[in-house]
């Protein structure tokens, strides 16, 4: 029991050492400064609406509003959807529907296939909102 008492005491010392070196150790300033905080904010809403922008000119294609139509329904409920999505999936969708209107300008999509593109995204973006509402 004897020598339980000084190994705790320089167990606590070590602790008590550490704990006013790290932000010396660290070195580093932990602030953010409002600056850099509107700036993050300004560059992700700048993102987001350039994907919003991106997923509104796809889905304003003739041939993608034809298959929506038909497949889900009223475009506008699409378009409605689009707002709910968190950044992330906005971000992702854009990329996917980028990547399709890319395939089928150079011809590398028929219409069929195209369709097939944009019923898989239509529905992707309703399990999002599905998902989402619960």
């Amino acid at each position: 029991m004897l020598r339980a008492k000084p190994l705790f005491a320089l167990l606590c010392a070590l602790m008590l050492l550490h704990c006013s070196l790290q932000p010396i150790l660290a070195g580093t300033n932990h602030v953010v400064t409002s600056s850099d905080l509107r700036q993050a904010l300004v560059a992700r809403a700048s993102n987001r609406q350039a994907s919003l922008d991106a997923l509104e000119r796809f889905f304003s294609r003739p041939e993608v509003r034809g298959t929506v139509e038909k497949t889900v329904g009223n475009p506008e409920r699409v378009h409605g959807a689009l707002s709910k999505l968190s950044d992330d999936e906005l971000a992702r969708l854009a990329e996917k529907a980028a990547g399709a209107e890319q395939d089928f300008a150079a011809g590398a999509l028929s219409n069929e296939e195209l369709t097939y593109v944009v019923i898989a995204l239509a529905a992707a973006l309703l399990v999002l909102i599905i998902v989402a509402a619960d």
